[in-house]
C-alpha cells in the first residue's frame, strides 16, 4: 500500500493500528487487514500554515484456494463426469475450459 502527497513543507501522517511518518510518502508492504482504516497527512509549509487531508484505506486479502479432489489422474467408463468443487473464495473461473460443464 503506498500514499503520497504533493505539498510543500513538513509532514505528519497518522493512520490505523498506530501509524505514523514524516515523510512525503508512505509505503506499506504486504498490506494486511490490520492496516485498514483512515490515513491522514498534515503538511506544514514554509510560513507555518497547516493543510490535511484524509484518506479511508481498505485491504482486501487474496484469499486461499484450494481443489477438492487435489490432483489425481481418473478413467472414466464412457466418459463418465469428474466433479472437482472449489472452496475459499466468493466466485472461480475454471481454466482451461474445454470440456467442462460450468466454468464459473
Amino acid at each position: 500500500m503506498s500514499l503520497s502527497t504533493s505539498a510543500v513543507g513538513t509532514y505528519l501522517w497518522s493512520g490505523a493500528n498506530g501509524f505514523t511518518s514524516t515523510s512525503a510518502s508512505i509505503n506499506i508492504p504486504n498490506a494486511q487487514a490490520i492496516n485498514a482504516g483512515a490515513y491522514m497527512v498534515s503538511v506544514t509549509d514554509a510560513n507555518s500554515c497547516v493543510a490535511s487531508a484524509v484518506v479511508t484505506v481498505t485491504v482486501n486479502i487474496t484469499p486461499t484456494v484450494s481443489v477438492t479432489p487435489a490432483s489425481g489422474t481418473y478413467c472414466t467408463p464412457g466418459g463418465a463426469a469428474v466433479a472437482l468443487t472449489a472452496s475459499g473464495a466468493v466466485s472461480y473461473a475454471w481454466s482451461p475450459s474445454t470440456g467442462l460443464n460450468q466454468t464459473t
